[in-house]
């Protein structure tokens, strides 16, 4: 008898507990299941590994394979104990800092015959769940009813376990599925579960009971949804700086600052909208020059709003676009008969065709010239729990 109340009681007061020990473990997940996935956001910042295939369309001299990692993603590529674990908001530092590189290929033959390495680190992530203190008012509140849950069903329980009709085979099983289901988060299936265990057929009151704090935990899910669409929505200022070098030279070092932000339109619940600025600052190489230094400057400014069209139902984006601006002005080293000032409209239509497989097309048109420049990617992105 003293055998049976004590698991009892281990039952109720683990149960009630464990969310607490692994809450910001539970928070984290609850974060990536609830969290856009979408392109855009990940060419800001990489969240694992992201590899892309660059291909010039409408002009053939860009053919370039690069990849990116936060320091972070690198880790959790030789140990996933880091992807979905404590660690995860320790390693602040680790997860807005990415190092980065390319290959650029001779479109004749395909050898290498250029490599960029490029570092940028985020100045402000506002967009990302670090400590998990913006779900801690939710906390209190679940292991509530998770406490309430598991006080009301354990006189059925311990009924159970002393009932001396029952086999030693019966027992042990239910032993074991409250050792397996010591966390549970969804009381509909977990009493659905524990049904053909022990029977509630006579218990209308424990079915009463499981229903209303069904209805409170669908409350309290729903509250988990909103706040991760409000972190979405925080800003993220990162800065970076990219040296490339072709056939033995270098090509240009270049500087940027991107900022990005959600927007708060009706349909953002669903499809999100993120406004984009960037200042880019390039030093480049005179290729009609026959020095060898960096002596041509330009200075670039982009803009623009990216909205998921369509969305799959986990969440995944399908279709997305980018429309805004790119004005570049030259600084230093303007070609005869090149224009010092440049304004260009921008667009980017991006295409999911895997779950982690992207294909991203970047249109940028010309009104004086009355031209298009093209460069179409393929682009894999590692993210966490990306299903």
């Amino acid at each position: 008898m003293k055998k049976i109340s004590l698991l009892i009681f281990l039952f109720i007061h683990f149960f009630s507990n464990a969310q607490q020990v692994d809450w910001l473990k539970n928070s984290e997940k609850s974060f990536d299941k609830s969290k856009n996935k979408y392109s855009f956001k990940y060419d800001l910042l990489s969240e694992i590994l992201q590899v892309g295939i660059d291909k010039g369309v409408l002009k053939s001299n860009e053919n370039e394979v690069n990849l990116k990692s936060t320091l972070y993603g690198l880790m959790v590529l030789f140990n996933k104990d880091y992807e979905i674990d404590k660690n995860y908001s320790r390693l602040k530092m680790q997860r807005n800092l990415e190092i980065g590189g390319s290959m650029q290929l001779n479109n004749e033959d395909q050898k290498i015959n250029g490599f960029s390495l490029a570092l940028k680190y985020a100045i402000i992530n506002n967009r990302d769940l670090s400590e998990g203190k913006d779900y801690n008012k939710i906390a209190p509140q679940v292991r509530q009813l998770q406490q309430k849950m598991a006080s009301n069903i354990a006189p059925v329980l311990e009924a159970f376990l002393n009932d001396s009709t029952k086999s030693d085979e019966e027992k042990e099983l239910l032993t074991k599925f409250l050792h397996d289901n010591s966390n549970i988060k969804d009381f509909n299936l977990f009493f659905s579960k524990l049904k053909p265990i022990v029977s509630f057929t006579n218990n209308k009151e424990i079915s009463r009971l499981m229903a209303n704090m069904q209805t409170d935990l669908e409350k309290l899910n729903a509250e988990y949804d909103s706040i991760t669409k409000v972190i979405e929505k925080r800003p993220l200022l990162t800065f970076s700086t990219e040296g490339k070098s072709l056939e033995g030279e270098w090509e240009f070092a270049k500087f940027k600052l991107e900022y990005s932000k959600g927007l708060g339109f009706v349909k953002d619940d669903q499809n999100p909208w993120d406004i984009y600025f960037g200042a880019f600052f390039d030093i480049t190489r005179d290729t009609v020059s026959s020095s060898k230094k960096l002596n041509r400057t330009i200075g670039t400014l982009k803009g623009g709003i990216n909205h998921v069209l369509i969305k799959k139902s986990n969440n995944q984006s399908f279709v997305e676009v980018l429309g805004g601006f790119e004005y570049n002005s030259i600084f230093d080293g303007k070609y005869i008969d090149e224009k010092k000032n440049v304004l260009s409209a921008l667009f980017n239509f991006t295409f999911r065709i895997a779950p982690n497989l992207y294909l991203p097309l970047e249109l940028k048109y010309d009104p004086d010239k009355e031209k298009f420049l093209g460069l179409v990617r393929m682009k894999w992105d590692m993210i966490r729990n990306s299903e």
